[in-house]
């Protein structure tokens, strides 16, 4: 069942702003870097559409793209169930290889040869690489579908490397942290999903929408950018856009976590997507007034991210 979109078009309110700490210490590290926040440009942000070959984009500046998708459905494909993860949730496909780049497209391919459309593992191929296969865990029914688990924390076992340009666990393992690594696996996006989870790779209460730039991991590796649109999925928050936790992301470099402040700085602290946790610095005991407008209600629990 698709989770409806409440789209966020409100206005910048005014901020009651509690400064988040310079550093944290039991998650501190990475570069010293600042820059002077700027303003976020705002949009509305919409479902994909999944019963055509192709989707449009919208920038944030408001230019609009169409990728085509590069299935064939004349593959012959299994979408029976060949295993569980070890959380018992069901992987799908993974011993097919299907002739598309991104979670979005195989739904494309699945839509259109009247094949079951179910979240689950598969096996893919790398954009501009045809002959180069990774497993990949896609969600296909929230917000519109078509987006490919890139993070996810757990609160237990340290991560060496967790981050946007991290590889880490294994995307059967729902017991470990994970982070795919984009850097090697290039798959392009232009909006994310972040929120807590429930159990296995399920969403929780609260998980958000938002627009990046498609260059982010190459580009940001040592400083952030601010997020072009954003949309709540599921929960009660609406964020204060003025001084919420996710309002920029970037420092792709880290390899303690998948960074999202509510500023272009990293002073030493992590915030964002670690691999034990979601840190958005606003507690429900220590800040409840703030927690859910500044930190969204999720500092202290547990994260996935997933891009499209």
């Amino acid at each position: 069942m698709r989770v409806p979109v409440v789209a966020a078009t409100v206005g910048l309110l005014a901020a009651c702003v509690i400064d988040s700490p310079s550093f944290d210490e039991t998650y501190g590290s990475g570069p010293t870097t600042g820059a002077s926040a700027q303003p976020t440009s705002t949009g509305d942000a919409g479902t994909s559409s999944t019963t055509t070959a192709s989707t449009t984009a919208t920038s944030s500046t408001g230019a609009t793209s169409t990728t085509s998708a590069a299935a064939s459905t004349d593959a012959t494909t299994d979408a029976t169930t060949d295993g569980d993860t070890t959380d018992g949730s069901t992987t799908l496909g993974e011993d097919t290889v299907y002739p598309v780049s991104s979670c979005l497209e195989l739904q494309q391919l699945l839509e259109g040869s009247d094949q079951p459309v179910v979240s689950g593992i598969y096996t893919i191929t790398l954009p501009q690489m045809p002959n180069t296969t990774v497993t990949v865990y896609c969600d296909l029914e929230t917000a519109g579908g078509g987006w490919l688990l890139v993070g996810r924390s757990h609160p237990s076992g340290a991560a060496e490397s967790f981050g946007w340009r991290s590889q880490t666990g294994s995307v059967y393992d729902d017991n470990k942290p994970y982070s795919l690594g984009l850097h090697v696996h290039p798959f392009e996006f232009g909006e994310i999903l972040i929120g807590d989870y429930a159990a296995g790779k399920t969403w929780g209460g609260n998980v958000y929408n938002l627009g990046l730039p498609s260059d982010l991991v190459g580009a940001n590796q040592n400083d952030a950018e601010s997020v072009s649109f954003y949309a709540v999925i599921a929960g009660p928050c609406m964020p204060n856009q003025l001084s919420w936790m996710l309002r920029y992301a970037g420092f792709t470099s880290l390899t303690s976590a998948f960074f999202f402040r509510d500023s272009m700085t990293h002073d030493g602290a992590d915030y964002g997507l670690l691999h034990d946790k979601l840190w958005t610095f606003y507690t429900d005991a220590e800040f409840p007034a703030q927690s859910c407008p500044l930190g969204g209600e999720l500092a202290n629990k547990q994260g996935m991210l997933m891009i499209r």
